[in-house]
């Protein structure tokens, strides 16, 4: 059986039948496409070979109760259905035995809607007007090109080419000479801290050490708290101070106001507490009641996110014209419910800021706009995990040669054997030695041969290894003023040849071998 149907443009995926079985039907269904032959919704029926043909299924796992079952296309029969122009896709099961062992396909003769009809074959095709299959033809799912979401989100297909008709990555960017080819600019989160700086429109409490009132300000200034050594306070009143900020430096979009307040209250008593209180508009605003812990410094905050005067978010004139301040609560003692410390801390969000720019020049500036090296950063960089420090142990050996004063103008190679040998001096008998280690740290196994020569020698020397293996040292003969070239013929110089170069001048000072 089948049903016409109009092809959009899109690629075909799959088709749906409600279907069922009745009795043990074995082997697989299949569906189909075919080309449209007739008046369609009238007399559609199927011509010629079939266009596409569905993966089987196998009507042995069918129910006996009508499901909705997916015949998928893939390969060479996922084919376009071309815009327009009308199709009929068929259901067809071979095998079985009418009335026994059967596929059985539900359709609908009540109410049918679609513009197409049902057809059936039974030794020929013959349309139904009047009857509809129950389908479903499904087109493979297309992956949008571009696509905006109501978010903002963007995704594009593909490569995208900025000053380009032709890029060859997934992002390309030509710039023109003295453009700026890539810049990032984002919206940051600030904090301004402003601390009182005079006195406000009121002043009731008194102050520790004692001084002028209108000084209290001072009192409570500090950005590290310092306790009990100043403070405000009151007894026996409920009294309050109000203190001026000084003028705001900060610019943007202003998300919430928090004043903090360092306070201790001795001998907890429900009517012993204090308030943060706060004046914009010509009006008095109180946190809740504060209180603390026995003789205890805590701090303690309160937040407004908008002025509560005029409902409306923070403005920085409203930040300027704000007065913070302490209210204490029926004291016992002067010192019962104090206040050492007040401030309060705007929250704001800068405008978008240039935070990552690749210059004309290609140099990249993180934190900076104006790079002058092809990387330059304004701000701290640091590895996502800190690295490990390994300790490492070294050894130091001291050489001692008896009463000697050894050591001096040395020079050091690796020999052949991949053990050090050292050229020095002997002072004490203005000698040349040469010390050749027996480890590598020169601790233990070590030999020293001295290589005796007329005059003072041993002095500015330089080694080398030979190209047999075998060191080569110059040296300067203090007493005739001469280069000298000591060839050593064994790895630990205990047998070697000496060349001394003449010159009427006074050569061989800081000798230098390679």
């Amino acid at each position: 059986v089948g049903q016409s149907f109009t092809g959009d443009g899109r690629v075909l995926n799959n088709a749906v039948f409600y279907i069922k079985k009745s009795g043990s039907p074995t082997g697989n269904a299949y569906a189909k496409i075919y080309a449209h032959s007739g008046t369609f919704g009238t007399s559609s029926v199927p011509t010629g070979a079939a266009l596409a043909v569905s993966e089987g299924v196998d009507v042995s796992n069918l129910t006996t109760s009508f499901q909705l079952i997916a015949f998928n296309f893939s390969g060479a029969n996922k084919i376009t259905l071309t815009n327009g122009t009308k199709y009929v896709v068929v259901i067809e099961y071979t095998g079985g035995t009418l009335y026994s062992h059967e596929v059985v396909v539900g359709y609908d003769t009540g109410t049918p809607s679609h513009p197409g009809n049902f057809c059936a074959y039974h030794t020929g095709w013959t349309a139904y007007p009047t009857t509809d299959l129950c389908f479903y033809v499904y087109y493979e799912e297309e992956t949008e090109k571009f696509y905006v979401n109501q978010s903002g989100d963007t995704y594009i297909a593909g490569n995208l080419g900025i000053g380009t008709t032709g890029p060859d990555s997934k992002l390309e960017i030509n710039a023109s000479s003295g453009e700026t080819p890539f810049k990032v600019k984002q919206p940051a989160s600030a904090t301004e801290t402003l601390r009182p700086n005079a006195a406000g429109d009121i002043t009731q409490l008194w102050n520790y050490p004692e001084g002028t009132q209108t000084d209290n300000w001072s009192y409570v200034d500090e950005v590290t708290a310092d306790d009990g050594d100043t403070y405000v306070c009151q007894e026996y009143v409920v009294a309050k101070d109000l203190y001026n900020l000084p003028a705001h430096s900060g610019s943007g979009t202003i998300d919430k106001i928090t004043v903090r307040a360092r306070i201790k209250i001795d001998c907890p008593d429900p009517a012993k507490l204090e308030r943060i209180v706060m004046k914009t508009g010509g009006l008095i605003y109180y946190s809740g009641n504060l209180t603390t812990a026995e003789e205890i410094w805590e701090d303690k905050s309160y937040e407004w996110a908008i002025n509560p005067q005029t409902e409306l978010a923070w403005t920085w004139d409203d930040i300027d014209a704000l007065q913070i301040g302490i209210e204490t609560n029926y004291a016992w003692d002067y010192s019962d419910v104090i206040c050492t410390q007040l401030y309060v801390e705007v929250d704001y969000t800068i405008p978008l800021s240039t935070t990552f720019v690749i210059d004309s020049s290609g140099n990249v500036g993180i934190g900076t706009t104006s790079p002058s090296f092809k990387l330059q950063v304004d701000g701290s960089i640091g590895p996502n995990v800190a690295p490990t420090l390994t300790s490492v142990s070294r050894t130091t050996t001291q050489i001692s040669y008896g009463t000697d004063d050894v050591g001096s103008y040395s020079s050091l190679a690796i020999g052949a054997d991949g053990l050090p040998i050292i050229a020095h001096k002997n002072n004490t008998d203005d000698d040349l030695m040469v010390t050749k280690c027996g480890n590598a740290a020169c601790s233990s196994g070590n030999t020293s041969i001295w290589i005796e020569a007329s005059g003072d020698t041993g002095a500015y020397t330089s080694i080398a290894i030979g190209t047999d293996g075998l060191p080569v040292i110059s040296l300067f003969n203090n007493s005739t003023d001469d280069l000298v070239v000591t060839k050593c013929n064994s790895a630990d110089c205990s047998s070697s040849s000496t060349t001394q170069i003449s010159d009427s001048d006074h050569i061989g000072l800081n000798t230098s071998l390679a």
